[in-house]
């Protein structure tokens, strides 16, 4: 009884302690939920460096600005000059600095981008916007590389032209992401473009831009960059359109029609040069870029805890996800396991299931088990008649899985299931062990057996899914390692329980019932 009594302090001690340890940093450290929140962060570092200089010189590039989709926190600015300051100008905010009686100057802007993807819906049956305010009158004009009014130009636009807005963007955006794609970083204007048949970025989405401004929709060229983890100079152009108010983008050279993903960069709207300097000097320049995955409490060294792993360890988000939440998902298993009662292909593969689900569609990622589970077990029984030795037997299978998901990826690429086409990020090995084990029991019990084995793997596989997929808990276990004990203390009174599971009440109802009757 004093055995008993000590594991029950012990896992009450493991359990309760780190929660009063977390409410009390949180009350310290003032952290809410958003602050503990993660998110991806890019840090970039714009560069420039100058020699050969004259007595005065210059050097402007525009820098991003807060707005709806991103959010800009500016870190430093090295001000390796006489002057700097910032100006704002129709296009956006321009970084300038000024040079004076320096035969070489090094210097970079510093900010820090946090963003979000953005989309709209545009019905098939959009119609054309017919009134315009004022301010978009010059959106409509050409310009020097946007030659809206050119002949060639203004026949292609009447011919693409539909009889509404959706199905005339659609035109354009098919028919310029048909020419052949140039990654010259040459500037192109639209008729170049449409002359020649091939183009880059900034030459597509001026020649979709220009076609239309011909067919009386207000369109502009935005220009910002690409974030990646990278050192680079290339920048990239894009095209909007103005629509009841909003500025819809369309990346034709990337495929992405009225949306923008989360890592693209704004610096500046409008058709005009990112850098400008004063010539006839040797001038370089790059973006050096890194991406973090943060919170407002570890970038403000508030409680930062697990964070410098991420900070200063090297270790992939995605890696350190199926790490740090793994024990709350095998906490999870066990108590479907051991309380509840359900039986499940091993004992950890439901998590490794649901963690490897995370990083595709969930459906389309079940679509993709249960079809490599149908081919397995159809392939496993002719292999148990040739009498093949297990690891032989096994490798078959792991090849047939490979065909398997490259048929599926293949299926979704030719149909535009995008969801579908990512299928081979699905772990192989995990479907292998999955397929295998449900085939072994197959043959060793019986296929009501192996279908509610089976069920069970997938419904704690489906539990565990929304525990990888959180990043609220990844934030929260990251900035209060502390409650790794409390899984602890839940486990040691777990590992003690002795009573019945959940599902014998269910399997021994009828035995409960005649021995009572028995008993009156």
């Amino acid at each position: 009884m004093l055995i008993q009594k000590k594991y029950v302090y012990l896992a009450l001690i493991l359990l309760v302690l780190p929660v009063m340890i977390v409410v009390f940093k949180s009350q310290f450290y003032q952290n809410s939920v958003y602050d503990i929140l993660p998110k991806n962060v890019f840090k970039v570092a714009y560069e420039f460096d100058m020699f050969n200089l004259p007595d005065i010189a210059s050097v402007k590039a525009y820098v991003p600005e807060t707005n709806g989709r991103q959010i800009i926190r500016t870190l430093t600015v090295d001000r390796d000059s006489n002057k700097f300051r910032t100006i704002k100008n129709q296009y956006g905010k321009q970084a300038e600095w000024k040079i004076i009686n320096q035969y070489d100057a090094l210097f970079s802007y510093e900010f820090e981008v946090e963003s979000k993807s953005i989309s709209f819906e545009l019905p098939e049956y959009t119609p054309f916007e017919k009134d315009f305010a004022d301010s978009l009158s010059v959106y409509l004009n050409p310009s020097e590389y946007i030659q809206s009014k050119e002949d060639s130009i203004q026949l292609l636009a009447k011919e693409l032209k539909s009889y509404n807005l959706y199905f005339t963007l659609r035109r354009n955006f098919d028919f310029v992401g048909a020419i052949e794609r140039s990654n010259t970083s040459v500037l192109t204007d639209a008729v170049t473009t449409l002359k020649r048949n091939r183009g880059s970025c900034n030459g597509k989405s001026r020649l979709f831009v220009a076609l239309c401004r011909a067919q009386g929709i207000p369109a502009r060229v935005a220009g910002g960059i690409i974030l990646e983890n990278t050192q680079k100079r290339t920048s990239h152009l894009w095209a909007e359109v103005s629509y009841q108010g909003h500025w819809i983008p369309f990346d034709i050279i990337n495929n992405h029609f009225a949306e923008l993903p989360a890592h693209y960069l704004e610096l500046y709207k409008g058709d005009d040069f990112l850098i400008s300097r004063t010539s006839d000097i040797e001038f370089y320049y790059q973006f050096r870029i890194k991406e973090s995955f943060q919170s407002i409490a570890s970038s403000e060294r508030k409680n930062a805890s697990l964070w410098s792993l991420i900070d200063f360890g090297g270790i992939p988000i995605d890696l350190l996800r199926g790490i740090l939440l793994l024990p709350l998902a095998a906490l999870i298993v066990a108590i479907f396991r051991n309380i509840i009662g359900l039986k499940t292909f091993g004992i950890f593969l439901p998590a490794l299931i649901g963690l490897a689900l995370v990083k595709i569609s969930f459906i389309w990622g079940l679509v993709a088990f249960f079809a490599v589970i149908l081919v397995v077990s159809i392939l496993h029984f002719p292999l148990e008649k040739l009498g093949l030795l297990h690891t032989p037997k096994l490798v078959i299978m792991l090849t047939c899985v490979v065909l398997t998901l490259l048929g599926l990826s293949i299926f979704g690429l030719k149909n535009n299931l995008e969801s579908l086409s990512t299928a081979m990020f699905l772990p192989v090995i995990v479907l292998a062990i999955t397929a295998e084990r449900f085939a072994k029991i197959l043959v060793e019990d019986n296929f009501n057996d192996a279908i509610q084995m089976l069920a069970s793997t997938f419904f704690i596989a489906f539990l565990c899914y929304p525990i990888f997929s959180a990043d609220l808990l990844l934030g929260v276990f990251l900035t209060y390692p502390e409650l790794y004990f409390s899984i602890l203390g839940i486990m040691i009174l777990l590992g003690r329980w002795i009573g019945l599971r959940v599902m014998e009440y269910f399997r021994f109802s009828d035995f409960s019932k005649y021995k009572l009757n028995k008993v009156v």
